[in-house]
Parts: C-alpha cells; sequence; structure tokens
C-alpha cells in the first residue's frame, strides 16, 4: 500500500464526484452518490459485470459522448489541485483493457503520441518516450506487434505516463489472467505509482490481485445504487459484500417495457430523420474538415500520410493497374475481334472505331470500373482500420489526448480519397491505353503505333493541345466519388463497435454503400455530361 509523503502530494490531484446520477433507457446505474478519489492513492472500485463501472469510468476519461449518447447523467464532477482549487481542464489517462496499442506505429512512437499531446516538459518528446520505456523495460526495436501481453500492458502504461495526466484510470488491469500474471500487473502499477505519485482508480471485478496495492476500496453497489467504501476491517470480506450487491441488485424490476407497434415505427422514423440529418451536416462541414486543423502537426502529417499509403498506396498502384489493362485489352481486342464484316467494314471505320475506343475508355468506362474499384477496395481498407480503432479503442485514446478524432482520421481519409481517386483513374486510363496500343499493333501490325495515336485520341483533343476534351466532367465524377467513398468508409468504420463481428459488418456495408454510392453518381452525370 503507497502512503504517499506530502512534498510528492504537490503533483498529485484529488477528484470529487457530488450527487451523480447516471441512468439509461433501460435502468438507474447511480442515484445522487458522493464520493472523493483522494490525491496520490490508488482506490480500487469493485462492482458486478453490468452495475455502471465501466460507464463510470468513461465518464471520468470524457468518453461518454462516443457512441454512449443515450446515457443521462446528472451531477458534478470537480478535479481540485494541492490548495483544493478547481482543475478546468484537467488531464485523464487511461490503460485501457485491450490496451488500444497503436500497431501500426512504433514502439517508440505509441509514447511519443502521449508525449506530444501531453503536458510540456523540459525534456523533448522523443527523449521523454525512450526514458519512460527504458524504466519500465519495454524493448524499443521489437514492432509493437509482435509484442508479448506483458510488455503491451507496460507500453500502454508508458503512453499515459508520458501525457502526464492527472488522474490514472485502469480499466480491469488483471481481467482473463492467471494468478501469477495478474499479480505481475499488480506489482507493476504500484511500483509506477510509487515513482510518479499519480491519483489512480483501478476499475475491477477481478480485485483479489489488487488488494495488496490499494490504499482504498469502493464498492459500486447495483442494488443500493451508490459507491459505497470497504472499511479496511471488511476487505477480507469483499467476495460476501460483492455477493450481497449482486443479490440486491438482482432483486430490482429491470423489464424492458415492449414498445407498441407505432412507438416502434415512429424510432425507425426517426432514425432515418437522424441519419439524413448527419448526412447533410456532414456534406455542409466537408469544407472545414479539410482544414488542417490539428492539435500537432507532426501527427497530423502522419495520419495524412498513413492514409494517403492505405488509399493509394504501392499495393492500390498494382490492383487499378491491374484493371486498366484488362479494361484496354477487352475493350480494344473484342472490338477488333468480332466487328461484323470486318473485311469490308473495317477500311471504312477503322479510325471511327479508334477515336470510340478512346473516348469510352476516357469518359465512360475507365471512371466507372476504376471508382467502383477504389469504392471497394480503398474503402474497406480504411473502414476496417477505423473499425479496429473504435473496437480496439485507439480512437479513445485519441479523445483522451485532446484530439478530435476527426481531425487525424477524418481528414486524413477525405484528403487521401480527394486526391487519390483522380490519380487512381488516371492511372488506369494510362495502363488501358498503353495496352490498347500494344493490342491493336498486334492484331493491325500494318498500321503501327503512329495510325493508333493519331486517331484513338482524336474524339478528345481540344484547341490548347495539353488537355482532354472533357476533363472538367472526369474532375468532377471522380473526386465526387472519391469524397463521397471517404465519408461513408469513415463514418460506417467509426460507429459503436462492440465484437469484431460488428467490424466485418461494418466493411461489408462500406463496400456495398459506396459501390452503390459511386453507380448512383455516374448515372447522375450521364444525364448532363453527354447532352
Amino acid at each position: 500500500m503507497n502512503q504517499p509523503h506530502d512534498d510528492e502530494l504537490i503533483t498529485s490531484v484529488g477528484v470529487r464526484v457530488e450527487h451523480l446520477t447516471i441512468s439509461t433507457p433501460l435502468q438507474v446505474l447511480l442515484k445522487d452518490t458522493s464520493v472523493m478519489l483522494n490525491p496520490g492513492e490508488i482506490t480500487l472500485l469493485v462492482g458486478a459485470s453490468g452495475s455502471g463501472k465501466t460507464v463510470l469510468l468513461r465518464l471520468l476519461a470524457g468518453l461518454l459522448g462516443e457512441g454512449q449518447t443515450d446515457i443521462s447523467v446528472n451531477g458534478s464532477i470537480a478535479f481540485l489541485s494541492a490548495a483544493e482549487q478547481p482543475i478546468e481542464t484537467p488531464a485523464v489517462g487511461v490503460v485501457f483493457q485491450s490496451l488500444a496499442i497503436f500497431d501500426e506505429l512504433s514502439v517508440t512512437d505509441n509514447v511519443r503520441l502521449g508525449a506530444d499531446h501531453g503536458r510540456r516538459s523540459a525534456q523533448s518528446s522523443f527523449d521523454k518516450s525512450t526514458s519512460l520505456l527504458d524504466e519500465l523495460g519495454v524493448p524499443k526495436q521489437t514492432p509493437a506487434s509482435l509484442l508479448s501481453g506483458g510488455q503491451r500492458q507496460r507500453l500502454a502504461i508508458a503512453r499515459v505516463l508520458a501525457q502526464d495526466p492527472d488522474l490514472i484510470l485502469y480499466d480491469e488491469p488483471t481481467s482473463g489472467l492467471d494468478g501469477p500474471m495478474a499479480e505481475r500487473v499488480a506489482q507493476l502499477i504500484e511500483s509506477t505509482q510509487q515513482k510518479h505519485r499519480k491519483t489512480c482508480l483501478v476499475v475491477t471485478h477481478d480485485f483479489d490481485p489488487l488488494i495488496p496495492i490499494a490504499d482504498r476500496i469502493l464498492l459500486l453497489d447495483g442494488g443500493l445504487q451508490q459507491i459505497v467504501e470497504i472499511d479496511r476491517a471488511d476487505w477480507p470480506r469483499l467476495n460476501q459484500r460483492l455477493a450481497e450487491s449482486v443479490q440486491r441488485s438482482r432483486s430490482i424490476d429491470r423489464a424492458v417495457p415492449k414498445g407498441s407497434k407505432g412507438s416502434r415505427i415512429a424510432e425507425v422514423a426517426s432514425n432515418f430523420f437522424s441519419t439524413t440529418s448527419r448526412f447533410a451536416e456532414e456534406i455542409c462541414l466537408l469544407p472545414v474538415r479539410l482544414l488542417p486543423i490539428w492539435k500537432s502537426l507532426r501527427w497530423g502529417l502522419n495520419y495524412l500520410i498513413y492514409y494517403m499509403w492505405l488509399v493509394a498506396g504501392l499495393s492500390a498502384w498494382i490492383y487499378i493497374a491491374l484493371a486498366g489493362a484488362i479494361v484496354g485489352y477487352v475493350a480494344t481486342y473484342f472490338t477488333f475481334r468480332y466487328m461484323p464484316y470486318a473485311k469490308y467494314t473495317e477500311p471504312l471505320f477503322l479510325e471511327n472505331l479508334l477515336a470510340s475506343i478512346g473516348f469510352a475508355l476516357y469518359r465512360i468506362l475507365i471512371p466507372v470500373f476504376a471508382t467502383i474499384l477504389i469504392a471497394a477496395r480503398s474503402g474497406a481498407a480504411v473502414a476496417s482500420d477505423i473499425g479496429g480503432k473504435v473496437y480496439g479503442k485507439q480512437r479513445d485514446v485519441l479523445v483522451t489526448l485532446g484530439v478530435k478524432p476527426t481531425r487525424y482520421l477524418l481528414t486524413g481519409t477525405v484528403w487521401a480519397f480527394l486526391v487519390g481517386t483522380p490519380v487512381l483513374v488516371a492511372l488506369a486510363y494510362w495502363v488501358a491505353s498503353v495496352t490498347s496500343l500494344l493490342v491493336f499493333t498486334w492484331m493491325r501490325p500494318e498500321h503501327g503505333p503512329e495510325y493508333w495515336g493519331h486517331y484513338y485520341h482524336s474524339a478528345l483533343k481540344v484547341d490548347n493541345g495539353w488537355i482532354f476534351d472533357g476533363f472538367k466532367w472526369w474532375l468532377a465524377k471522380t473526386t465526387l466519388c472519391g469524397i463521397g467513398t471517404a465519408e461513408i468508409a469513415y463514418h460506417l468504420g467509426a460507429s459503436p463497435k462492440g465484437s469484431t463481428r460488428e467490424v466485418s459488418q461494418a466493411i461489408t456495408r462500406t463496400v456495398l454503400v459506396a459501390t452503390i454510392y459511386v453507380l448512383l453518381v455516374h448515372f447522375a452525370f450521364a444525364f448532363v455530361e453527354f447532352e
């Protein structure tokens, strides 16, 4: 147990909860409860599953609005300095149960993410990160995805410490661990606390390994709907106290009232109009989303480059180039291979056929085919990445660092599609044209490349000679397809995720919805582009 010295309490912060009531549409979790987290202490908050521990943790961390808008909160939470003065903008770090490690980042960058968004110190963020990694024994050269479970736990703690928070929240740190491993995690929390003296709240239902390091134990009693402090003399009876709490909780009627058919119809209608209004809001906010308003320029650029590579990286170039080659081959080969009465008609229409192939590939076939493939391939990649960050709590980490996730994730995604889509479509057209040239010279060697080049672009050239006819239409529809795909992929990926199945469903829905959207864009353009 930790008994901090007076000089160590100078940097510690207390948390006062007063008259707090938390309720959902189904039940009241807490009712008019008050509690104090003392500065520099490790406090255990225990309770049965479903009693509201996680909701309280997310409330303290400022995460309650992230996918949990149906929860009502009343009361006050105040962070107090050593002089008991309110702290207006407290910093809260969370060591999530999933640990929320960014596997796409290096071990050092995982910690620098916290350092760059936390309180500034005399040390550079790199030196601070290196020092914490050395202190906690995390190997710096090993990729984050290859760290062991214990190393990932220490990495998550290092990232939180780099932020220099007022309060550290541990979410079920020993859940699912065997006895010896749970004890090591408890010792890690204790040793970290002894060195850094942060106010800590450990939320758990697996409390046996954590009791030896606790200064206080609080019980979230679902039956009483209160947070009750357990006297030290009753700590050996904590299992019994928890069982009594569970029994009281079961005695409360939590039945969900059945809605009428009319109410269900009203709910569906409400969800429809809500979704429609959100879509309209996103369209209006799009110019603002494109602005690089980043809390950290380094990390804003980092995510911009990351999503550029995810949307239009090397694999996307290969994928789209192959698609362009296939379309170019099919359009040219089958046109000349199966032209009716070729012996008689070809001399008359050969120039027109080449011009038609070039026009169709540039204005219709490649834009439609390529944007569909981009919507499916790149849209799925972004939905998978964002959905994984939601399910793995990495998106929540950004919120606890004072970052609006849309600024790093959505802005990077929109720019990636805005730039990447026209570039990839242009690549597909270029490959299709080269393929068409090769196929034509193979099938009609007597004419040669010069003949193909003279007539293939004849329906596209304009007076100034450097831009094709219809370029504005081409750019408008490819850009609109890219931006729409970005919005669809991000928002379906960013919806609340409770399982990997829901992540997979978001990917599937993204492919379906984005593909339909792209087809509708081309369908709408067809009515005005070729009049």
